[in-house]
């Protein structure tokens, strides 16, 4: 790493408030390195498959807030895959840069089915536990637009070339920087 550069490293899921890899916690490290008076740059190197959507536009919003504040390059690279809502945080901090064979967007919403409710169990709301299988497709269809909206909003490109890339797509090399989810390839 060239004198002041900072290289911070995180792998896995991101996370709420548990976990080896939280989004306040990551968050914090670009933060305070960009605070450092001696540091001209970031390079974070991520490996992680996706993280969980309920705080990731607060993690955007900050990102692109610190980015705006500092006004320091914020290089986000990965060596095997940055998906879905890493994706879409890499995206808030600035450039992203990936090895030719790594796996970049899939910028998507995943929500397993409900759980059996637990015998004897004392719910409030008659679908605490059954909710409407219409209702949570439109939800999570309109959370998936909010999150390509964000996605087009970080990179500067039109949400419709976002929403055109499905949640399922991901990319790699020349291909990641022609759909527009990756700056360069190295």
């Amino acid at each position: 790493v060239a004198p002041g550069v900072a290289l911070i490293r995180a792998d896995g899921m991101y996370a709420v408030s548990t976990g080896s890899l939280t989004y306040d916690g990551y968050l914090d490290a670009v933060q305070s390195a960009l605070e450092e008076r001696s540091i001209s740059a970031v390079v974070s190197q991520v490996e992680s498959p996706c993280g969980f959507a309920g705080y990731l536009l607060t993690a955007t919003h900050r990102a692109r807030g610190m980015r705006a504040k500092y006004g320091k390059p914020i290089i986000t690279h990965t060596e095997v895959g940055l998906l879905s809502a890493a994706c879409i945080l890499a995206a808030a901090l600035g450039e992203i840069t990936a090895a030719p064979t790594a796996e970049v967007g899939s910028n998507g919403i995943y929500r397993p089915p409900p759980k059996a409710t637990p015998e004897g169990a004392f719910l409030g709301g008659a679908r605490k536990c059954n909710p409407d299988p219409e209702m949570v497709k439109a939800q999570m269809q309109r959370l998936y637009e909010t999150f390509c909206a964000d996605v087009a909003l970080s990179r500067g490109i039109d949400v419709s070339r976002v929403l055109a890339q499905q949640a399922d797509s991901y990319y790699a090399g020349p291909e990641a920087i022609e759909a527009g989810v990756i700056d360069r390839v190295c």
